[in-house]
């Protein structure tokens, strides 16, 4: 028989047993039959009157120079005029760039945060947005007749490539699939009063099926406007709009110091064990460190001969590296004075020859020998593909070195003497040594004439854009910067080798529709992020969204 001081204990245990679960119990079923009252939902977001709405896409008409029923026939079709669905979110379209808002606008920087906001919630910069977009077009697409941008004929193309500029908007490809051609069903809706008095019908004739090609209109090509031919009932305002913010990433600033710096600053956001310094003026010496910066994980910064540009010094504050290369004899004494008082603590080195060729041989020493190695004739080296093959060189982790066209140096000799490069890799152009000597070189390694590979095509920028198709063939982002003056470039070519990422160098005149650099552009995978080194004045965005539509081109 247990205790009675036993007794107690279990009898105690069982009335705190039994109390505990009848509140247990009673909690159970206040909440059950007394829910708490669901929180107060955030106000939901309206859309203006489409009278209100009329009135906001006929301003951005106005001011960016664009038919208000081309703008008015793209945003019924793309949202029915909808800013935000009936439960007050933005619309939003499904996809890796889903399309935002009114115009459902696909070209912006997904991580600039306050501009893709903008366009979830701010209708007038989204419609505004579509507006610049469209007039992008445009400039991006062949022209129409005399081009006059009051004649609704003449935006057949812009409307093409507001959707996509690839075939799948061609109506001979959308008619084998049973289906209207984007650009046809916006001209179609246009002949309808879709919402009666705010959009009266306009006659407007598509473009003759039998005068498109089956793949994409060739802007070399001369178009006639359909006839008959029909005015907006609106005119487009002559005069330049007002510049809104880019509408693609970008890495730029106020010259190429600074954007060198932004460079640094944005692809090593924690900082840089090593930084590769060099003169503004000293590009063929920069061309063979872009393989050192890989090698090092180093950015390239840019500054005067005589003293330390104050971007660049701001850059080197931020990165606050534990070696610095000053490359090639131009930076002064001044300049590395200026570093070691900034950076007590760091090692500094100079790797400088009384010449580019020795600059670039003392480079390649101190990469290790059995592997192949990159030539550029030092005759016209500022050339897009001579950085192009520097950039992919380095990704690859070969070094560069550099050549007279007509000689082979003393320097270089030596150097390939002692790599014994296992394949050897040139460009076409005035960056290609002639046929002698690179016969000399293949003698001086002992290497048969099937080791040497040489990227040609039509001019600098096609045999540039073959380097990087066979170099990075599928890659789900590029970098864009000028191939005019290679300023911008050569501190982009340092993290695009870094990341293992194509630099693609855009022509003063755009990128043509054909050609090897366009094809490359349609392999990669639709919807490649990309991204621009410099301003506007460097790469225009019209420039940017020529590129952007080969790369969102069916078939990539």
């Amino acid at each position: 028989m247990p205790s009675r001081k036993n007794q107690k204990r279990v009898k105690s245990f069982l009335i705190r047993f039994f109390v505990i679960s009848s509140l247990f119990l009673f909690l159970f079923l206040f909440l059950f039959l007394f829910p708490a009252a669901p929180a107060p939902a955030a106000p939901a977001a309206a859309n203006p009157s489409l009278a209100e709405i009329a009135q906001k896409i006929e301003a951005a008409a106005a001011e960016y120079q664009v038919p208000a029923e081309i703008l008015k026939a793209v945003a019924f079709v793309e949202s029915g005029w909808r800013q935000f669905d009936a439960a007050g979110r933005p619309v939003v379209s499904r996809g890796s760039r889903p399309g935002l808002g009114i115009m459902q606008i696909t070209s912006y920087n997904p991580a600039d945060a306050a501009a893709v906001n903008a366009l979830k919630y701010d209708i007038d910069y989204n419609i505004a947005t579509g507006a610049r977009i469209m007039l992008l077009k445009w400039d991006a697409t062949p022209r129409i007749g005399d081009g006059d941008k009051s004649k609704l004929e003449n935006w057949y193309f812009a409307l093409w490539a507001y959707n996509s500029w690839s075939t799948v908007n061609n109506p001979r490809t959308a008619a084998a699939r049973g289906r209207l051609a984007y650009q046809d069903k916006i001209l179609k809706l246009m002949n309808t009063a879709y919402l009666g008095e705010l959009t009266p019908p306009v006659a407007v004739t598509p473009m003759p099926l039998s005068s498109l090609p089956a793949g994409l209109p060739h802007r070399s090509s001369l178009w006639s406007t359909p006839e008959p031919a029909h005015m907006t009932l609106t005119p487009p305002a002559r005069g330049g709009a007002e510049t809104m913010v880019s509408l693609f990433a970008r890495i730029s600033g106020v010259n190429r110091y600074d954007t060198a710096a932004n460079i640094a600053v944005t692809g090593w956001p924690l900082g840089a064990a090593t930084v590769i310094l060099t003169g503004r003026d000293g590009f063929l010496d920069t061309l063979a460190a872009i393989p050192l910066s890989k090698k090092e994980g180093a950015p390239i910064l840019l500054t005067g001969a005589a003293s330390l540009d104050h971007r660049t010094e701001r850059a080197l504050r931020f990165l606050q590296p534990l070696k610095v290369i000053l490359l090639g004899p131009e930076l002064s004494g001044e300049t590395e004075a200026q570093v070691r008082t900034l950076l007590p603590q760091a090692l500094l080195e100079r790797i400088g020859g009384v010449d580019p060729y020795e600059t670039a041989a003392l480079i390649a020493a101190g990469f290790p020998p059995g592997r192949p190695a990159a030539l550029v004739a030092a005759a016209d080296a500022a050339d897009p593909a001579a950085l192009s093959l520097a950039t992919a060189a380095a990704a690859a982790g070969y070094p560069l070195l550099l050549t007279g066209r007509d000689s082979l140096p003393p320097a270089t000799r030596t150097a390939l003497t002692a790599l014994r490069p296992t394949a050897l890799l040139t460009v076409s152009g005035g960056n290609r040594p002639t046929d002698a000597v690179l016969e000399e070189i293949l003698q001086l390694t002992a290497l048969p004439a099937e080791a040497l590979t040489l990227y040609a095509g039509n001019d600098k920028y096609e045999a540039a854009a073959a380097v990087m198709q066979t170099t990075f063939p599928r890659v789900g982002k590029i970098f864009l910067a000028s191939g005019a003056t290679l300023a911008d470039a050569l501190g982009g070519a340092a993290l695009a080798a870094q990341q293992s990422v194509p630099l693609i160098l855009v022509p003063p005149t755009g990128v043509k529709q054909d050609g090897i650099l366009a094809d490359y552009l349609r392999s990669l995978p639709a919807g490649a992020e990309m991204e621009i080194f410099g301003g506007e004045a460097a790469v225009p965005d019209s420039a940017a969204a020529v590129i952007r539509d080969l790369l969102d081109a069916e078939g990539g």
